[in-house]
């Protein structure tokens, strides 16, 4: 803003001093107006940025003053300027025009820069403090938050496997059961629909058959061969779900 600002009076005094203004200077006069706008109005959006970036409020507290008098500034010389290119515009009274209003506007927006200047680079510290505790607080949180998530996924799994195990000792102890003492005892974790039950309805099935195939035996030394046959299998099955878990 300072730099457009000075920009602007150089370019008044040298079309001042020229007999004859060319509309591409009258253009360029605009043009660095414009561009002076738009960095003063730049000031006013940091400021209010700063302000939002301060939890505590003592940032806008502290340049609401000295932002306010720069911005005030800011549109006089605005304006001294923009009257200042109107007259210039007529060659006949170019020579006649008053630069002091331009200047003086000039010189204000000087002390009022530098007054904002000053007070921010008082706040800028405090700001910058207030901003890596910020940091600091969300990284926490954020630590605090991934811990729990950890925590809760290790307690789910933990609780899973727990569950997994439980009804593979049960399937386990069934199958051995069929095994060893009675070929007609129910497989209660059958009715589920995860793989336990999966495997249990294969086990199931496998029962049913071999009391079929035990019924369709033509003596009794084949119905034994056959029990001895199918405990063993039992057994098998047994063994490699416990050793696959």
């Amino acid at each position: 803003a300072i730099d457009q600002g000075a920009s602007l009076l150089d370019a008044i005094r040298l079309q001042l001093a020229a007999a004859a203004l060319p509309d591409d200077d009258k253009a360029d006069l605009m043009i660095r107006l414009g561009a002076f706008t738009a960095a003063a109005d730049g000031v006013g959006s940091d400021l209010a940025s700063a302000a939002q970036g301060n939890p505590d409020g003592s940032v806008k507290e502290a340049l609401a003053a000295p932002g306010a008098a720069f911005a005030e500034a800011a549109k006089a010389y605005h304006d001294a300027v923009d009257r200042t290119a109107r007259e210039l515009r007529d060659d006949a009274r170019r020579s006649k025009v008053d630069l002091a209003p331009v200047t003086e506007a000039h010189a204000r927006l000087h002390r009022a820069a530098d007054a904002l200047w000053i007070a921010a680079s008082g706040e800028l510290d405090h700001l910058l403090g207030a901003r890596i505790a910020g940091f600091r607080s969300h990284l926490f949180l954020m630590l605090g938050v991934s811990g729990l998530v950890v925590v809760l996924a290790l307690a789910a799994a933990w609780a899973a496997s727990r569950s997994i195990i439980r009804a593979i000792d049960r399937l386990d102890a069934r199958i051995r059961h069929l095994g060893d003492d009675d070929l007609h005892a129910d497989i209660d974790l059958a009715g589920g629909r995860d793989e336990i039950a999966q495997v249990a309805r294969a086990v199931a099935y496998f029962r049913d058959r071999t009391i079929e195939r035990l019924a369709a035996a033509n003596s009794d030394d084949r119905r034994r061969e056959m029990v001895e046959q199918e405990r063993r299998a039992m057994s098998a099955v047994a063994e490699k779900i416990r050793a696959s878990v």
